[in-house]
């Protein structure tokens, strides 16, 4: 199985909920892809001018294929959300982000094509990342990482991506099952891919 097949795969999930960026550059550094998700849910007593409250979840994920992951690769996505994706687009370059965010998860999916050694392992297993805003009243953002290694069809992830860990097993099936993929997808109009530098979403 190649990276690209796998990942041409897994895009085909996120592309139900997620804007996908292919083959997109994001501080300085080109990654294979990128995709951003928004979600916003409202509560309401009778009517919607009676508005309790509202809550702001975003996700940003960065795709990376590669031959090994090394801990170069670790310090390079780590980079990513300490000096692009927190103060870009989760305070979107404010002090605190935006009224009502609640959850923002900031995650690197490394898809490599050999296993990661059992120190880069152990760096992945231990990786954390998280910021709280004004003590959670203004939400937080936590970090996912996640490799997934094609030599041994196995998957290394932190605590964080526990969640996420099922449809990741369940993409090497598909693969090899020949399911459609992201590209096939967009070329028969049943997905979107964006084009150009990833934005930020404008506030409401």
């Amino acid at each position: 199985m190649k990276t690209s097949e796998y990942l041409d795969r897994l895009l085909a999930n996120y592309a139900g909920t997620f804007d996908i960026y292919p083959e997109c550059e994001l501080g300085g550094h080109r990654y294979s892809a990128f995709g951003q998700f928004y979600s916003q849910g409202d509560k309401y007593v009778l009517t919607k001018k009676a508005k309790l409250w509202t809550v702001k979840e975003h996700e940003y994920v960065l795709f990376v294929e590669c031959g090994q992951v090394t801990e170069k690769l670790l310090d390079q996505v780590r980079d990513a959300m300490e000096n692009v994706l927190e103060p870009d687009f989760v305070r979107r370059g404010e002090k605190y982000p935006e009224k009502d965010h609640m959850n923002s998860y900031l995650t690197a999916v490394f898809i490599s094509e050999k296993a990661p050694t059992p120190q880069v392992r152990g760096l992945i297993r231990k990786f954390r990342f998280v910021r709280n805003y004004l003590f959670t009243m203004r939400g937080r953002a936590e970090g996912r990482l996640i490799c997934v290694d094609l030599e041994q069809e196995g998957i290394c992830a932190n605590p964080a991506s526990k969640a996420l860990l099922p449809l990741y097993r369940k993409v090497f099936s598909d693969v090899r099952l020949g399911r459609i993929g992201f590209r096939k997808a967009v070329e028969q109009g049943r997905a979107r891919a964006c084009s150009g530098v990833p934005t930020v979403r404008p506030a409401d």
